[in-house]
């Protein structure tokens, strides 16, 4: 077992696709990284948000930015077996923590995403309740979309 964690095998790809030394997000390798999680089903889709989420937690706001577009690129592409995943009590924790807590810039994108994610698919699927009760509470929060 690492000293910082568990591994996953998607760690380097994502760091990759997350590197501080982007200019730009690499849509590419995004969609690269969407094929491999959907081939691997819902082993993918764990061992996947587990790498994101580490990026999630980066010092590098930018770093975290990135993180978050990617999130969104799986949200879109992996489907719903990705979705109950970032739905789950083991995640929401967590992006309730970047939509309230983070950097200014970074709280507002994942705010932007919970907010389109229960506008387009949370309301047609019942599994994804956690994503919809963070948008509740953020409104009532009156944090700002």
């Amino acid at each position: 077992m690492p000293i910082f964690g568990d591994s996953s095998p998607y760690d380097e790809i994502v760091e990759k696709v997350t590197a501080d030394t982007l200019t730009s997000e690499n849509w590419e390798l995004m969609i690269d990284i969407c094929d491999r999680v959907n081939a691997d089903g819902i082993k993918g889709c764990k061992q996947a948000l587990l790498s994101v989420k580490k990026r999630l937690n980066h010092r590098d706001p930018h770093v975290v930015l990135f993180a978050l577009s990617l999130l969104d690129c799986l949200w879109s592409n992996c489907g719903q077996k990705f979705r109950r995943e970032v739905s789950s009590k083991e995640f929401i924790g967590e992006l309730n923590y970047k939509c309230t807590n983070s950097n200014r810039v970074v709280a507002e994108k994942a705010r932007i995403l919970v907010k389109k994610w229960v506008e387009n698919e949370c309301s047609k699927d019942s599994s994804l309740s956690m994503i919809e009760s963070l948008y509740k509470d953020l409104l009532e929060q009156d944090k700002n979309f």
